[in-house]
């Protein structure tokens, strides 16, 4: 997948920060929570969710076969609406590793969308 799909999700407000935004600190351990998606061995994806200056931030821990990366939540990497808002636009950011050159083993495609499919369905009701 070459595009988040939760990309309308997320608040670009770095011109709003203090400048240069990329020195704007971001959450440390223990300021956020950790949620895990999936996890086998070293290969594994795992969502940061906190809070910073009030509004919802987003990071990530990330690997899969040659692909991976993280960051702690932040501002500087966007603000979200809703706790929900940042969880999904998380689970999209991991679909957009998925690529011809280095897919996503399958049960960890299976583990992001089953999540996806969780939070969509508790919004219908």
């Amino acid at each position: 997948m070459e595009k988040n799909p939760y990309e309308n999700l997320r608040v670009d407000n770095r011109t709003r920060l203090p400048q240069p935004w990329e020195n704007y600190p971001v959450l440390h351990p223990g300021a956020f929570k950790t949620e895990i998606v999936y996890i086998d061995g070293y290969e594994h994806a795992k969502i940061h969710l906190g809070q910073q200056d009030g509004v919802w931030t987003a990071g990530y821990d990330f690997q899969a076969g040659k692909c991976g990366g993280g960051c702690y939540p932040g501002r500087k990497w966007g603000d979200f609406v809703t706790e929900r808002d940042a969880r999904l636009w998380v689970l999209g950011e991991f679909l957009t590793f998925d690529t011809e050159d280095n897919p996503l083993p399958a049960a960890m495609k299976k583990a992001i969308n089953v999540r996806i499919f969780e939070i969509r369905q508790f919004t219908l009701f």
